[in-house]
């Protein structure tokens, strides 16, 4: 099974500690359907 690849975009470019981090996951292609049930994030 081939899954579809995942891209992260964050934003904005600086992030000052307690500030908020935005950000979007893009996914696309793979040949069958997935369930997706987290997205990890570390520093």
């Amino acid at each position: 099974m081939n899954g579809p690849t995942a891209d992260t975009v964050l934003g904005p470019d600086v992030v000052l500690p307690d500030d908020s981090l935005t950000g979007q996951v893009h996914l696309e292609g793979g040949s069958a359907d997935v369930h997706i049930e987290r997205i990890p994030l570390s520093r």
